[in-house]
């Protein structure tokens, strides 16, 4: 995204600046992208809330907050000047690490799932971790009865009419 020939003419002219493509507004032309892209690609209460006077950035799959995630690079910056917000410190990574190796840095490793056992291929493959299965205190009262398949959507919600279409097929009845 960038300005349109109107814009570089109307920035030109708002900054006081006949070369504004200079190297003495490197700084100047970054803030310009940043406030355009925090303006024209980033929609409040669809990429983003204000919340207690704070930018969160919503999950784009499924809407929800995604808590102490920022955009870097001054993106985030920038939104919080379209929303008049106190701006804050701009963040850097510094480095990133896979889960799995942040793990293999610890020399003990300990854990509890109830579907370790089923993926202990993968627990010593990935983690080089064996799997110990220890048995429950008590007896297993739950009953494992069969899959059922549901074939369409409307069945996959709504069971009760996959039930009540088999009672009424085998009744013989017409209804």
């Amino acid at each position: 995204m960038w300005l349109t020939r109107q814009g570089i003419c109307e920035a030109k002219r708002f900054f006081e600046k006949e070369n504004l493509f200079s190297n003495d507004n490197y700084l100047l032309i970054r803030h310009i992208e940043l406030a355009l892209q925090a303006h024209e690609l980033f929609k409040l209460n669809q990429d983003y809330v204000v919340d207690d006077q704070e930018i969160k950035l919503l999950d784009t799959k499924n809407g929800r907050i995604m808590a102490g995630t920022k955009l870097q690079s001054g993106l985030h910056q920038a939104i919080e000047a379209k929303e008049h917000l106190d701006i804050t410190e701009q963040t850097r990574s510094m480095a990133s690490i896979t889960y799995q190796n942040l793990f293999r840095m610890f020399k003990k490793l300990s854990g509890m799932t109830g579907t370790g056992k089923d993926n202990e291929e993968e627990f010593i493959e990935t983690y080089n971790m064996n799997v110990i299965s220890i048995p429950s205190r008590k007896p297993i009262i739950r009953k494992d009865l069969p899959d059922k398949i549901y074939v369409t959507l409307p069945e996959n919600y709504m069971p009760q009419l996959v039930w009540s279409r088999n009672v009424i097929k085998s009744s013989n009845r017409c209804y």
